[in-house]
């Protein structure tokens, strides 16, 4: 079998003893130190068949004829020239042929199927997704203690989402960090109703050779309340344009019975993240109203809309404007309380987008 080697036969009790010539038949292996002629051993086979090939000796013994064992070429031998039978002799020339062919047919499987397997190995690690919290180490220049990091500005930072998307052709992955401000009173991260985190991002591309880092950012922008971000498993993409997408991050917020909810952009370009602020896309004042009228006799009707978002082809500043359809109700003036939601629009100003409504 090819492989097997003159350790393994050493290991066994095979001995060799003397220099193998290119007519090894009749050599002798056998446990004795000097010569096979005066071993007092029994243990002595006869060697009747052995060839060269790639380096490496193949003999079949005649005490075992069908195993093929392989040596090194420097492997010591010591040559017998006894006359050998005509019976012996074909034994040998068929064991001859039979061990060379095959010795031909494990090396050349070795060497296709070996390389193809290492090919496929290294194929799939290159082109596996990229590991989420050894990007992390490298965004932050930290490594993890349990699930999250300690940053040099003295931050923790720790897992947000990952996900993979397309821009053209072009394939993207994107790991996301968040980074929380500590207290330094109590080693907590803060957690005050303003209070978000500082988002970072390791952004890779799938390129010929497999995945490539092409850049990390620690600082795109915030989001988030009470010093968390929110849960997020998979983001809505909008296509700005051909060269331009926008992740659309859920998030909300209220105060004094009054909740407005919508969507933080983070856009990309194919090379860096930008925070593109926040669309309004829904409200309400649940919180504050009363359909049945209060001991003052004054009534505060309830209202509720939401909307959904869409790219218009007005270009500003290279990003399109974005239009907002509200369906619902929303509040009015004293004469109409509550009025039908109005649609709006939003147009990048050079830094975020901002409801043209208001300017």
């Amino acid at each position: 079998m090819d492989g097997m080697n003159a350790d393994f036969a050493l290991r066994h009790g095979w001995r060799v003893l003397g220099q193998c010539r290119s007519n090894c038949r009749g050599a002798k292996i056998c446990p004795a130190a000097d010569t096979c002629q005066s071993s007092p051993l029994p243990e002595v086979v006869e060697v009747i068949s052995c060839s060269f090939l790639n380096g490496k000796i193949f003999i079949l013994s005649l005490v075992s004829p069908h195993s093929l064992v392989s040596f090194p070429s420097s492997t010591i031998m010591q040559t017998d020239n006894r006359p050998k039978s005509r019976k012996t002799l074909l034994i040998g020339l068929i064991a001859t042929l039979a061990g060379i062919g095959l010795a031909v047919y494990f090396s050349m499987d070795r060497e296709a199927v070996g390389p193809e397997q290492e090919t496929v190995t290294e194929t799939s690690r290159r082109f596996s997704k990229p590991d989420a919290f050894a990007a992390l180490q490298e965004l932050y220049g930290s490594e993890f203690s349990g699930e999250s990091i300690k940053t040099e500005s003295g931050e923790l930072a720790g897992f947000w989402f990952e996900q993979g998307f397309s821009i053209g052709d072009r394939d993207y992955h994107v790991i996301f960090g968040k980074a929380q401000k500590i207290d330094p009173e109590t080693g907590s991260p803060l957690d005050s109703h303003v209070q978000g985190v500082k988002v970072g991002a390791a952004i890779y591309r799938l390129d010929s050779d497999g995945w490539r880092a092409i850049g990390m950012q620690t600082g795109i922008g915030e989001i988030g309340s009470w010093g968390e971000a929110p849960d997020i498993k998979q983001s809505e993409i909008l296509i700005l344009s051909s060269k331009r997408i926008a992740f659309m991050l859920d998030f909300g917020y209220g105060m004094g019975g009054y909740f407005d909810d919508g969507k933080v952009l983070f856009g990309f370009d194919g090379t860096t993240w930008a925070d593109l602020g926040f669309v309004q896309t829904g409200g309400n004042n649940a919180g504050a109203c009363d359909d049945e009228p209060l001991p003052s006799g004054i009534t505060i009707p309830c209202w509720s809309y939401t909307g959904t978002i869409s790219v218009l082809s007005d270009i500003h500043h290279g990003y399109p404007d974005l239009l907002v359809a509200r369906a619902g109700t929303q509040s009015g003036d004293e004469q109409h309380p509550i009025n039908s939601a109005e649609n709006a629009v939003y147009r990048f100003d050079g830094d975020k987008y901002a409801d043209t409504g208001n300017e």
